[in-house]
C-alpha cells in the first residue's frame, strides 16, 4: 500500500496554525512580584492563607492543586481581578501584566464585532493595526466583523490571546490557557510561550504545556503552599520517589 501511495496526489491539509508572537519589553531589576501574608476563601472555606513568595523577572512559574478553584482564585489575586481576605500583592514599578481567566464570558456580553471588541483594549485605534493581531489568531476578512457574542470557545480564546499579545505585558497570568483550543491553536501557543522571555505565571491541566514550560512548581496543599524550585518533571520524579519510599516503610 506505501509503495502504491502517490505522495504528489494527496491533498494539502486545510488545518491553519495561528501565529502567536509575543514582543516582551525589557524589565529593568530582578524584582517582578512579591506576595505577603495572602490568604483568601470562599464561602468560609479557606483556599490559601498566609502565603510568602517573590517572583522574578523571567521565571517561568505553574500553580498547581487538587484543587482547582484555589488555583482561579490564586492567580485572579496576583492579576487583580479579585481582591485577597488579607495580604498584599506588590509588583516591580512600571510592570505591565496581562491576565487570561478561565472564565472570560463576561467580556463577550456586549454586542461588538470582533474588530471593536479588540480596539477596546488599544491605545492604537486604527482599523489596520488592529487588523494585525486578528489576522495572525485566523480572524481574516469579513469574519473579523462577526459579533463577539456568536463567537465558539475557542474563537473567544483566540480573541484573549490576541488580545494578550496586542497589550505586550511583561509578565503574562494564565489560567487554563488551551482550554476549548484546536491542537494547531495550542502547538502555536506552546512554541510562542516558550520563545517568550517575560515572566509566566500559569496554571493548566494540560500536562504537555506544563512540563515545556514550567521551571518553578507553587502547589497549593490542604496544609499550606509549597514552593518547589525546580521544574515540573523533577517535581513528578520527586513525588513518585517520595511515594515509593512510603510504600517501602
Amino acid at each position: 500500500m506505501l509503495d502504491q501511495l502517490d505522495v504528489e496526489a494527496i491533498p494539502p491539509s486545510s488545518r491553519k496554525y495561528p501565529h502567536i508572537l509575543f514582543d516582551t519589553s525589557k524589565v529593568h531589576g530582578k524584582a517582578m512580584l512579591s506576595v505577603e501574608n495572602l490568604s483568601k476563601s470562599v464561602g468560609g472555606t479557606p483556599l490559601f492563607e498566609g502565603v510568602n513568595l517573590t517572583i522574578g523577572r523571567g521565571e517561568r512559574v505553574v500553580v498547581v492543586s487538587r484543587n482547582s478553584v484555589a488555583v482561579s482564585a490564586f492567580l485572579e489575586v496576583l492579576s487583580g481581578a479579585q481582591e485577597p481576605d488579607a495580604g498584599t500583592v506588590k509588583w516591580g514599578e512600571s510592570i505591565r501584566r496581562s491576565f487570561l481567566p478561565k472564565d472570560y464570558g463576561h467580556l463577550f456580553e456586549n454586542d461588538l464585532s470582533i474588530i471593536d471588541w479588540l480596539r477596546q483594549y488599544s491605545k492604537e485605534k486604527d482599523e489596520g493595526f488592529i487588523r494585525q493581531f486578528l489576522g495572525r489568531m485566523l480572524f481574516t476578512g469579513d469574519e473579523s466583523r462577526k459579533s463577539v457574542t456568536v463567537l465558539s470557545g475557542g474563537e473567544r480564546v483566540r480573541c484573549m490571546i490576541a488580545r494578550l499579545m496586542l497589550e505586550d505585558p511583561q509578565c503574562l497570568i494564565l489560567d487554563g490557557p488551551t482550554n476549548h483550543l484546536d491542537l494547531e491553536s495550542i502547538t502555536s501557543l506552546n512554541t510562542a510561550l516558550a520563545k517568550r522571555s517575560g515572566t509566566l505565571i500559569f496554571g493548566s491541566h494540560d500536562v504537555e504545556l506544563i512540563e515545556s514550560l514550567s521551571d518553578r512548581v507553587i502547589e497549593i496543599t490542604d496544609d499550606g503552599l509549597l514552593d518547589h524550585q525546580y521544574n515540573y518533571t523533577e517535581f513528578l520524579e520527586r513525588r513518585i520517589a517520595k511515594q515509593g519510599e512510603l510504600v517501602g516503610a
